[in-house]
């Protein structure tokens, strides 16, 4: 089994990620991930932008509906500009993550809409603060990014469709595809500034 490529989180795009959560908090916020890939020494996902998508035409707290004509109309674009906007993948949040399988999994409706193996899907988990404040930390070893930011908790985690050596799909019992989480990184600058945010909030 060939390893699993790390996904790489710069810091401008983790804290645009966490404000469009933040920003549509009780309701999903979607958008799209820029950046490049690389393959040395093993594969690897560079995000360098996030940008939330607005022409939702309907929001809940456990899915959403993106106009088809915006996202036709989009989609073709960033293929003709594919050298300007390296499109990577996508991003949503799970508002409530307690609602959702495994606490920071992904839905039966995120795995259905998942088939590009070169792709992946980013999931920030976003809840109101506990008691205790969360340290900005790797935890799930190194598949899962959190801590606490404002009044939030946050998780995040990166999941793509498991493959067969045939680069098929693998199912379960009911037809839906099976996903995996990649390991995440980010830079060390970026877990201090958070930290500090976190002291002084």
């Amino acid at each position: 089994m060939s390893e699993l490529p790390t996904v790489y989180i710069e810091r401008e795009p983790l804290l645009n990620m966490i404000l469009a959560a933040v920003e549509m908090y009780n309701r999903e916020c979607l958008g799209y991930l820029f950046g490049y890939s690389s393959g040395k020494p093993t594969k690897s996902f560079v995000i360098t932008s996030a940008v939330q998508l607005a022409a939702v035409v309907h929001r809940s707290s456990c899915g959403l509906h993106q106009s088809k004509r915006a996202c036709k109309r989009l989609g073709g674009f960033i293929d003709k500009a594919s050298r300007l906007f390296p499109y990577l993948a996508d991003f949503h949040s799970h508002p409530h993550p307690k609602m959702w399988p495994g606490l920071f999994g992904l839905s039966e409706d995120d795995r259905k809409s998942m088939h590009d193996e070169d792709k992946f899907c980013v999931i920030i988990a976003l809840s109101p603060r506990g008691k205790r404040l969360l340290e900005w930390a790797m935890r799930d070893e190194g598949t899962r990014l959190r801590g606490s930011l404002g009044h939030f908790d946050v998780h995040f985690t990166a999941h793509w469709v498991v493959r067969d050596e045939e680069g098929k799909p693998v199912k379960d019992e009911r037809g839906i595809q099976q996903t995996e989480r990649l390991p995440l990184q980010v830079a060390k600058t970026t877990f201090r500034a958070l930290n500090r945010a976190n002291k002084k909030s």
